[in-house]
C-alpha cells in the first residue's frame, strides 16, 4: 500500500502521463503485488495516465497475466528496458 501511495502522489502532476515500472529487480511478485499494480492501473487510468511495465520476469509476468494486467496495459516483456518504454510512450 505505501509503494502504491507513493507512486500515486509522485504521478499526480499534470505533467506526467505515463509511469514506468521496471521490475528487472523484483525476482516474485505474490498476489497481493499483482492487485496492488491492478489498483495503481486503475487509478492512473482514471486520471487518463497509462501505466507500462517492464523487466518483469517469468513468475512476475506469470501472476500479472493471470490478473489480466497485460489485458490491460499492454504487453509485459523482461527484454523490454525503460528506455524501450519512455521510446514508444513518446513515439
Amino acid at each position: 500500500e505505501f509503494v502504491a501511495h507513493q507512486i500515486l502522489i509522485l504521478s499526480n502532476s499534470p505533467e506526467v502521463h505515463t509511469v514506468i515500472l521496471d521490475l528487472s529487480s523484483c525476482p516474485f511478485v505474490d498476489i497481493t503485488g499483482g492487485k496492488t499494480m491492478v489498483k495503481i492501473n486503475e487509478e492512473l487510468k482514471a486520471q487518463n495516465k497509462e501505466l507500462k511495465i517492464v523487466g518483469a520476469l517469468a513468475e512476475v509476468r506469470d501472476i500479472l497475466r493471470k490478473l489480466h494486467l497485460e489485458d490491460e496495459i499492454g504487453k509485459i516483456s523482461r527484454r523490454d528496458t525503460i528506455k524501450d518504454a519512455v521510446l514508444r510512450v513518446m513515439k
